[in-house]
């Protein structure tokens, strides 16, 4: 166990937000602590003095207290325990937001708790950089204190952080990690990034070469430990969400990064909203004009939609609540409306070569949908023809009798499944009496 010299975390309760309290330390020297050679302290963030403030409570912003009561008493101690190592281990450091740097990986444990993911996720979330960016902790002391799997996903997700490092003609990293190397760090080619359009020719087969080292390390960890990706996902995550401190280049250099790497993953594990997210944080900052102007056009197309929708929605709702089967074997249905995001429209218009001029042009694509979430009863479960998927089935089947399926348009992933596991029924619909035009997704 390791001693609680940095920082308390108290268990709340319902309404009291989690606190850690910096304090002395009572078992080791004072926490100020340098961070290695040629490290910064991350996308959004670098060294600097002062952070947050010795003898003072600090409120970690936005942490996510009732995300973790899923977690037995032992799992929160030992969650617990990380986020005073995590204080002590980056006391002095912020990130060129100004935010002392702690806050980045509680943000992290946040989202991985989000996630649902076990107390050595949530754990390794914390120290992701502990080892990486200070001196004040070796993996074996992680190992030590927190065990063979949280050494493994942070020894992991560092060798995965090196991702994007090969220094370019600017000098500059290329932003895979949470800290980024100065052009007179020496970077060795297992360290090297996917070549990316800002780097210079001359560096293209070298690039090219890292990048196979690199994608065979990344399957090689996904292999071993897929919680290595989803912490460095959530990483990634958070680093997006605070891009905007980074200069433009590197912001487009990340983006790019992110597009190309980081939401293919996401959507491989089937985090589909961790994807989306990625996605449209990296399209607006890849190519912010165009992310503009599809923002726009999409916010119109959807207020000219939203009548429909929500009238769509309604009547679909008291159709299915209606029929005798859902209403005996479910115990709960939801309908949802929902509206793709701008990097969805962007792209789905390039593959189509449409160019989108009019909020017209963005709804001709379809972007909005109904989604409908059936909840089995219990009874209806464990009984003869009930489950989730006879469920699905008999849904799509009443939706089909009150409106009529375009054909060709049903794609049925229950019988077979995308490759990361996704199972759903996709249908698109006339819904005649509905707003009238006839043209609208479920």
């Amino acid at each position: 166990r390791p001693p609680s010299w940095g920082a308390r975390l108290e268990r709340p309760g319902a309404d009291t937000p989690l606190r850690a309290h910096h304090h002395p330390p009572t078992t080791r020297p004072s926490p100020a602590r340098r961070t290695k050679t040629g490290r910064a302290g991350g996308h959004g963030g670098e060294q600097a003095g002062g952070g947050e403030g010795n003898g003072h409570t600090h409120t970690l912003i936005n942490a996510p207290h009732h995300r973790l009561f899923f977690l037995s008493p032992p799992s929160f101690s030992q969650v617990r325990e990380a986020l005073n190592l995590a204080y002590d281990s980056h006391a002095g450091q912020a990130r060129k937001s100004g935010e002392p740097f702690v806050t980045h990986p509680v943000e992290v444990a946040r989202i991985l708790a989000e996630l649902g993911m076990d107390a050595e996720s949530v754990a390794a979330g914390l120290l992701h950089d502990t080892v990486e960016d200070t001196d004040a902790v070796s993996f074996d002391e992680i190992e030590a204190w927190f065990g063979p799997g949280v050494r493994r996903i942070v020894e992991g997700e560092t060798k995965f952080s090196k991702l994007g490092r090969l220094a370019t003609a600017d000098g500059g990293g290329g932003g895979g990690g949470t800290a980024s190397a100065p052009a007179s760090a020496s970077t060795s080619p297992s360290s090297a990034s996917c070549p990316l359009p800002q780097q210079a020719p001359s560096s293209a087969a070298a690039a090219a070469d890292a990048s196979a080292v690199d994608l065979k390390q990344l399957f090689l960890a996904m292999t071993e430990e897929v919680r290595i990706i989803v912490v460095k996902l959530a990483d990634r995550l958070h680093n997006m969400r605070t891009l905007g401190a980074m200069p433009p280049a590197k912001r487009a250099r990340i983006a790019d990064e992110t597009l190309l790497v980081f939401a293919p993953l996401a959507r491989l594990l089937g985090l589909y909203g961790l994807k989306e997210e990625l996605e449209d944080l990296a399209f607006q900052h890849s190519d912010p004009d165009a992310y503009a102007a599809t923002r726009a056009l999409l916010d119109a197309a959807a207020g000219a939609d939203a009548d429909t929708l929500l009238a769509g929605r309604a009547a679909l709702e008291a159709h299915l609540r209606a029929d005798p089967f859902l209403a005996a074997a479910s115990s709960r249905i939801d309908v949802a409306p929902l509206t793709k995001s701008p990097y969805w429209v962007h792209r789905k218009a390039s593959q189509r070569g449409v160019v989108l001029a009019t909020p017209a042009d963005v709804a001709a694509l379809r972007p909005s949908a109904l989604r409908v979430v059936i909840t089995p009863s219990p009874a209806a479960a464990s009984g003869p023809g009930g489950g989730d998927e006879a469920l699905c089935y008999h849904a799509m089947g009443a939706v089909h009798a009150a409106w009529v399926p375009l054909p060709g348009h049903v794609k049925d992933y229950i019988s077979t499944p995308k490759a990361n596991g996704y199972q759903a029924l996709h249908t698109t619909v006339l819904p005649f009496g509905v707003g009238g035009d006839g043209k609208r997704s479920g």
